[in-house]
């Protein structure tokens, strides 16, 4: 570049320099989206966690509620036999 002018010389190094930058974001671009695709995939792992502890707990509500159902159908037989609860006797 010895015969160039300094405007050529300028031009030539803002054309390298905005390549650079170019060739930068599309780097930095690409490594967003990686990181963006991991952690959509990530975020899917743990609702799929998340939505089978929440079966878990749907499945222990319902056997609490048919525990509670049994010990209310005891109480009642027991209510029906002429039972009384402890608080209820006279010494």
């Amino acid at each position: 570049m010895p015969d160039s002018t300094i405007a050529e010389r300028f031009t030539t190094l803002h054309e390298r320099v905005d390549a650079v930058a170019i060739n930068l974001l599309d780097k930095i671009d690409e490594r967003f989206n990686q990181l963006s695709a991991q952690t959509d995939a990530r975020f899917a792992q743990v609702d799929q966690r998340f939505e089978h502890m929440d079966q878990r707990f749907e499945q222990v509500d319902q056997r609490f509620t048919q525990v509670d159902g049994q010990l209310g159908e005891i109480k009642s037989m027991l209510l029906s036999l002429g039972a009384t609860a402890p608080a209820d006797r006279v010494n």
